[in-house]
């Protein structure tokens, strides 16, 4: 009898064990969406407030209408080589023009080039990231509309913090794990 118990006693803590696939830490309750690219798992942040649905393009690409505009994609092309150097080139050969500018920022503990477009007469903001992976980008597309300068400006660092801070992507993910 006391096996019996022993055994009952152990099974509890051995079979009981709940271990958590995906921890996501974001400000208070905000939902995030969780995308399977290739074989890629990426977790982006939404609006709480403006949350959209992402839907899967026929190109294998996701876009959500919400706000701020979202497309994300995967380069079909391969590169050989590091992909700093190759994100450093195209920084190098990325030309400024009026309202346009680029930079260079830490997301998810590597570097990823940002470009942002402003249109002043359609007053709408644009960004995109090129996040790198082990042989190729992760594309990201922002678009959003703004009001003012001062709008402009605090939608501009509010897409920045989604990038910086609510974007992670867990690189060959599945081919390591079924779900």
């Amino acid at each position: 009898m006391k096996n019996i118990l022993f055994f009952l006693l152990l099974s509890v803590f051995a079979f009981g064990q709940d271990f958590a696939k995906d921890t996501l830490m974001g400000e208070g309750t905000q939902p995030a969406t969780i995308l399977r690219m290739g074989n890629n798992k990426v977790f982006i942040i939404q609006n709480k407030e403006l949350q959209t649905p992402y839907t899967k393009q026929k190109d294998g690409s996701f876009t959500s209408n919400g706000v701020p505009y979202v497309n994300i994609s995967l380069d079909k092309k391969k590169f050989d080589g590091d992909m700093y150097e190759f994100m450093n080139e195209l920084f190098d050969k990325s030309d400024v023009e009026n309202q346009f500018s680029k930079e260079i920022i830490d997301v998810d503990d590597k570097k990823a080039f940002v470009r942002t477009a402003n249109n002043e007469k359609k007053k709408n903001l644009y960004m995109s990231v090129n996040y790198p992976l082990k042989d190729r980008f992760l594309n990201i597309s922002f678009g959003i509309n703004y009001t003012d300068d001062d709008d402009k400006t605090k939608k501009y660092y509010a897409i920045k913090n989604i990038i910086q801070n609510g974007f992670r992507t867990l690189e060959n993910y599945y081919s390591y794990r079924k779900e």
